[in-house]
C-alpha cells in the first residue's frame, strides 16, 4: 500500500504545465493556499496551490466553491499538511492527489464529498490489491505519458503475480520490454512457470543479446540453461552452467541450488545417473535442497531412472506424484507405472494406476497392458477384493 500511495503521489504531480502559476495566482512565493473551482460542460475543474497547508482547510474551500457538503471529516486532519500545485484538473483527480498523498480516500456522490481512511474501504489483502489495481488504472489513464507511468505498470504486474494471475502479470511485463530489461527477465520466468520452455528460452536469449548493460545477465544465463535442460538439450545445458561457474561464483545459497538443479538434470539426461545422484545427495546434505521436497524428489526420480535403478526411480516418481499437481502429477504416475511394468511387476503397476485414479489421473494404456500380462479381464478385477486388487 505504501508503494501505491507513493506512486499515486508521484503520478499526481502531472505534466510540466502543473508547475506553472495557476490562473489568477501571481508568480513568486506563495504564502497561503489558493483554490479556484470552475465548471465547463457539466464537469468541475479545480486549480489548487498549497505548500504545507492544512488539508482540512483546503478541502473545505474546494467543497464550498463546488457546492458540496463534507462527510466523514476528522478534526485531527487540520494538523495534516499537504502540498500541491495543480492547474485546472478534474475534481476527482485533485481529490485523488490531495487525499492519496496522506493515506485517505474520497468520492463525490449525491452532492457530498465523502472522506474515508484508505484502510476502511478495503477488507483483507485481496480487496486491497483490487483497490490498488483500480487506482493504478486510473492514474495511467489520466497520465499515460508521465515519466513514472512505467513504474505504475510494473506495480500492476507485481500485484497480478501476488494474485497468481500469471498471464495478466506477463502481459504487463511485456508491455515494458522495450524500455525495462527487468521486464524481459520477469516475462521469461513467468513463461517458465507456465511450462512454455521454448518461448521462455527465446525471451531470455533476447535479454542476453541486448547491447545495453543490465544486472540480469547471470540470472538470465542460469534460467536459460534451466530451459535448455527442460527442452532435452542436456549437453548444451551442462556446458552453459559450467561456463557460468567459470566466470562468476554463485551469488547465494539459492543460486547454488539452482545451478546444481540444472547440472543434476543434465547429467541424468546424458545417462550419468549415478553422478547425478551423488551430486544430489551432496547438495541435500550440505544445503538442504530447494524450498520444498518436490524438487528433490523429481530430480531423484530422473537420476535413479538414468542410473538404471528402476525400483528406486518408481518409488521417487510415485512420491513426487502425490505432491505434484496437473500435468506434472499425471507424468509422475505414468513414469512410476511404466517403470513397474518394465521391472516385471504388473501388480505394482496396477497399484500405481489405482492410486492415480483416486487422484483424478487415468492411465488406461498402462492399466490395460498390466491386466493383459496378468491375464485379468474386467470381470475378474471387479470381483476381486481390495487386497487382491
Amino acid at each position: 500500500m505504501k508503494l501505491l500511495l507513493a506512486a499515486l503521489l508521484a503520478l499526481g504531480v502531472g505534466t510540466a504545465q502543473d508547475t506553472s502559476p495557476a490562473d489568477g495566482v501571481a508568480a513568486g512565493p506563495v504564502t497561503r493556499w489558493t483554490v479556484k473551482v470552475e465548471r465547463e460542460d457539466g464537469e468541475v475543474f479545480v486549480t489548487v496551490r498549497a505548500d504545507q497547508d492544512p488539508l482540512l482547510d483546503v478541502l473545505r474551500e474546494i467543497a464550498a466553491q463546488a457546492e458540496l457538503t463534507i462527510d466523514g471529516a476528522d478534526s485531527s486532519w487540520r494538523r495534516t499538511l499537504v502540498s500541491a500545485d495543480l492547474r485546472r484538473r478534474p475534481l476527482r483527480q485533485v481529490l485523488a492527489f490531495l487525499l492519496g498523498s496522506v493515506g485517505l480516500r474520497g468520492e463525490v456522490r449525491q452532492g457530498a464529498l465523502h472522506l474515508r481512511e484508505s484502510m476502511e474501504l478495503a477488507e483483507g489483502v485481496d480487496s486491497l490489491r483490487e483497490a490498488a489495481m483500480a487506482s493504478y488504472l486510473r492514474v495511467l489513464r489520466d497520465f499515460p505519458e508521465h515519466p513514472l507511468a512505467d513504474d505504475a505498470v510494473h506495480s500492476q504486474a507485481l500485484i497480478e503475480e501476488q494474485r497468481e494471475r500469471y498471464a495478466a502479470a506477463r502481459a504487463n511485463y511485456e508491455s515494458l520490454i522495450e524500455r525495462v530489461p527487468q521486464s524481459m527477465f520477469k516475462s521469461g520466468t513467468l513463461l517458465m512457470r507456465e511450462g512454455a520452455w521454448q518461448d521462455a528460452a527465446q525471451r531470455l536469449s533476447d535479454l542476453l543479446r541486448l547491447e545495453r548493460e543490465h544486472d540480469y545477465e547471470p540470472r538470465a544465463r542460469l534460467e536459460l540453461a534451466f530451459c535448455v535442460a527442460e527442452l532435452g538439450n542436456f549437453e548444451r545445458a551442462l556446458y552453459m552452467v559450467d561456463a557460468l561457474e567459470s566466470i562468476e561464483e554463485a551469488a547465494d545459497v539459492d543460486d547454488e541450488r539452482r545451478r546444481a538443479h540444472v547440472r543434476i538434470k543434465a547429467l541424468a539426461g546424458l545417462g550419468q545417473g549415478r553422478e547425478a545422484l551423488a551430486l544430489l545427495d551432496e547438495v541435500d546434505r550440505r544445503l538442504g535442497f530447494a524450498t520444498t521436497k518436490r524438487e528433490s524428489l523429481a530430480l531423484r526420480a530422473s537420476a535413479s531412472e538414468s542410473a538404471g535403478l528402476r525400483d528406486e526411480a518408481a518409488r521417487a516418481w510415485l512420491s513426487y506424484g502425490r505432491l505434484a499437481d496437473g500435468a506434472e502429477r499425471a507424468n509422475a504416475y505414468s513414469h512410476a507405472a511404466r517403470l513397474a511394468l518394465d521391472s516385471g511387476d504388473e501388480l505394482a503397476a496396477l497399484f500405481v494406476a489405482q492410486l492415480a485414479k483416486r487422484e483424478g489421473v487415468e492411465l488406461p494404456d498402462l492399466t490395460r497392458e498390466a491386466r493383459q500380462r496378468l491375464a485379468l479381464d474386467e470381470a475378474e478385477l471387479a470381483s476381486a477384493t481390495t487386497v487382491q486388487r
